[in-house]
């Protein structure tokens, strides 16, 4: 499996507006900001320990929009810079504290809905669901490289919800 790094990395040549891509009609381009420094992401984080896959997301690309509907913001998902990934994890673990453990990180945001990306304690990756409980979240991946790799190839589909 590819590092975090290199699994980022093909995101950046999706920069363009390509349209039509996949099966959906919007126009999707992917932006990957550089990395966050290291007091960044430790201030943020100062409270928690960070798996070494999310601490090298940030440090690879402090914030990214991946597969990103341009015209509508309706599409794509947005990885979340150190802080508000700090704040939004917080915000899930008050408001739903049955669901989310405190080793949890949410670490993305879908476009256009309501779902969240969360990076647990052993390094799975999970979409929890607004409703749901966490019984009932999809494990999308068993590491954040594989997550990244996958949801390429499904160009910014959740490939979790097919058939």
């Amino acid at each position: 499996m590819p590092t975090v790094n290199a699994a980022l990395d093909p995101y950046r040549h999706w920069t363009e507006h390509r349209d039509g891509v996949g099966s959906n009609p919007f126009r999707l381009a992917s932006k990957v900001e550089t990395g966050a420094s290291v007091d960044e992401v430790s201030d943020a984080w100062s409270a928690h320990t960070l798996l070494p896959e999310l601490e090298a997301l940030w440090l690879t690309s402090r914030e990214a929009w991946l597969f990103q509907d341009i015209d509508y913001g309706q599409w794509g998902l947005h990885i979340l810079d150190p802080a508000a990934a700090a704040a939004r994890t917080h915000a899930e673990r008050a408001r739903r504290p049955a669901s989310f453990e405190p080793t949890d990180a949410v670490i993305g945001e879908f476009l256009g809905d309501t779902e969240v990306l969360v990076l647990d304690s052993n390094g799975g990756v999970l979409v929890a669901l607004p409703l749901d409980t966490r019984t009932d979240w999809p494990q999308v991946a068993s590491t954040l490289p594989e997550f990244l790799t996958r949801y390429l190839d499904a160009v910014g589909e959740k490939y979790w919800e097919r058939p």
